[in-house]
């Protein structure tokens, strides 16, 4: 049986109606997979609300504790960002 999660992290961002698209694929091919892979995420979840006309995009990861940010594994994935 899985423990609750220490840590959370929450990801805000609008984007622009040409690009939104272009982002799900990124998201749901590529980025999802690739911070899964590291140490401590446990899940990734996105929700997507309008607000004044606009699409938000909310994701939320759930990780063992706060301490998978500071981890090298996470930094990684951060520096070697892919074309996409």
């Amino acid at each position: 049986m899985r423990t609750a999660p220490l840590g959370l992290l929450e990801i805000r961002m609008h984007i622009a109606a040409e690009f939104e698209q272009e982002l799900n694929n990124w998201y749901d091919r590529e980025h999802v997979a690739e911070l899964l892979s590291i140490p401590g995420v446990l899940s990734a979840t996105r929700y997507t609300e309008l607000i004044d006309g606009m699409r938000m995009y909310r994701s939320l990861y759930e990780l063992e504790d706060e301490r998978v940010v500071s981890s090298k594994e996470f930094h990684r994935l951060l520096a070697q960002r892919t074309p996409w």
